[in-house]
């Protein structure tokens, strides 16, 4: 029975992350949410930065993806009402299509690894 609370608990702890990380855009306009997964005990996720054009007035600095992070972390723990992050985080600037469609597929091939290493 402990199992299954356990797994409910995190089924609730990955709904709070899920509608914290879709609200991204809501807060950041400048950031939008290409891709994510959230796993048992981590995420993945691709954020991407709108360009701005020359044309194109930007009306306040665009805000840093650690603070961007930060919050997001923050929101989920608050709402979890337990900390649920480590302290850092790993990101990787991604420069081009290719580097692109790779970090994509790795984050669709996740749930695969996840399961195999049980294994």
């Amino acid at each position: 029975l402990r199992l299954v609370g356990s797994e409910m608990c995190i089924r609730d702890r990955g709904r709070i992350v899920d509608e914290t990380i879709r609200a991204i855009p809501d807060h950041y306009p400048g950031i939008s949410v290409d891709q994510y997964i959230i796993m048992p005990d981590h995420v993945h996720l691709i954020l991407a930065l709108r360009h701005i054009g020359p044309d194109e007035r930007q009306i306040a600095a665009p805000t840093p993806l650690s603070n961007v992070i930060q919050q997001m972390k923050r929101i989920t723990s608050k709402q979890a009402g337990i900390s649920l992050w480590q302290k850092g985080f790993y990101d990787h600037v991604i420069r081009n299509d290719e580097d692109l469609a790779n970090v994509r597929q790795y984050i669709r091939n996740n749930p695969l690894k996840w399961i195999e290493d049980k294994d």
